[in-house]
């Protein structure tokens, strides 16, 4: 338990000496989801016939919304192996007292506000940019929690292949593109696909919940959407752990 503290310190310090030193990528980030987002929206706009209805923006921005927030999570991993490759320093991260698991999982819940944070201006400058009839479901905390839990998986699936080759961008930016297609894809509720894919069920949990508030999700879909996440999380954990103990078997750790 002292250990898990003591690493969320260090991390906790590690973050705000992060955003202290490159406060202007911040507020880069939330300007970029602005302009990306009024120019899908503003394109779609322009394209339909009869103009987007309400419905249709929401949708949008709630899907662009959740794949900013998770763009954060998924990424983490790979991009901090890259950049600590980059520095020299990540094969004494790597045998430290902490296990990469762990560093990076604690790395990943402290962010989470930060991550949040940067989802949430762009979403509430749309809202009333649109007038949109958007608020924030009861059960808000437990879609983050979904969308943590299913974020950290994916994100320790693709930083074991990061533990190989440092390299990874190009097929990040393949990972990306399938994550956004999945929450902006119109999914049905029920469907096997939603039920497999990931971030899928939640993000038509939260669709249904923003666009028909009066209509209440079965709790089966809820557990359904918990049980996809833990499997998501628990494959990339085995993953990534797999993997970093084959590179220190094989002394492939000098190697970053």
């Amino acid at each position: 338990m002292n250990k898990v503290l003591s690493l969320t310190y260090v991390e906790l310090n590690r973050r705000v000496i992060m955003f202290r030193r490159y406060p202007l990528n911040f507020f880069i980030s939330i300007l970029s989801s602005i302009f990306v987002l009024f120019g899908i929206t503003e394109t779609a706009d322009y394209l339909s016939s009869n103009g987007l209805s309400s419905t249709s923006v929401t949708t949008v921005v709630v899907g662009y919304f959740s794949w900013i927030f998770s763009l954060g999570l998924t990424s983490t991993v790979s991009e901090d192996i890259s950049e600590e490759s980059k520095l020299g320093c990540f094969e004494h991260i790597a045998t430290s007292i902490y296990s990469l698991s762990m560093i990076y999982t604690v790395r990943m819940v402290i962010n989470v506000a930060y991550y949040l944070l940067g989802a949430l201006i762009p979403l509430c400058v749309f809202v009333f940019l649109y007038s949109l009839p958007i608020y924030f479901p009861q059960l808000f905390g437990i879609h983050i929690i979904l969308f943590l839990l299913t974020g950290v998986g994916i994100s320790f699936t693709i930083g074991a292949v990061a533990v190989y080759n440092k390299r990874i961008s190009l097929g990040l930016s393949l990972v990306q593109l399938g994550i956004i297609a999945i929450f902006f894809y119109p999914h049905e509720l029920n469907s096997m696909l939603t039920n497999i894919l990931p971030f899928a069920k939640v993000i038509s949990i939260i669709k249904v919940e923003v666009l028909e508030p009066n209509l209440i999700v079965p709790i089966s879909n809820y557990a359904i959407s918990f049980v996809n996440a833990l499997i998501y999380l628990a494959l990339g954990l085995m993953l990534f752990n797999f993997s970093v103990n084959k590179c220190k078997k094989e002394g492939l750790l000098n190697e970053h």
